[in-house]
């Protein structure tokens, strides 16, 4: 399910803590992300396969897991419920939109 930014934001603590290294997978996230309906993803492309990072709240609730896209600062967030071992849900997160910065090489028209 795409989440709102309100339900995202629920999900985050501080500090968000970096576990790519070592984050203990409690789901397999590629069928959800096969999943994921196109306008969902607002035009960009994710990068099969490729986890660039995974944070995790300060309580070990959730993890973010962040899929980056073919365009630079462009992530597919996968939230983690880790005490029910699913995927609570997703949103596009273009950082480059959040700060005010271009798109490289996207276009909202159409989408």
């Amino acid at each position: 399910m795409q989440l709102e930014e309100k339900a995202f934001l629920a999900t985050m603590g501080e500090p968000m803590k970096n576990v790519t290294a070592n984050p203990e997978a409690v789901v397999d996230i590629w069928p959800y992300v096969g999943q994921i309906p196109k306008a969902d993803m607002r035009g960009f492309v994710i990068q099969d396969g490729v986890v660039e990072y995974v944070y995790r709240t300060p309580d070990g609730r959730f993890d973010h897991v962040l899929i980056p896209t073919l365009t630079q600062n462009v992530y597919l967030v996968l939230v983690i419920s880790r005490t029910q071992a699913t995927v609570y849900g997703h949103l596009p997160l273009n950082l480059n939109e959040k700060y005010g910065l271009p798109t490289p090489g996207h276009s909202r028209r159409g989408v």
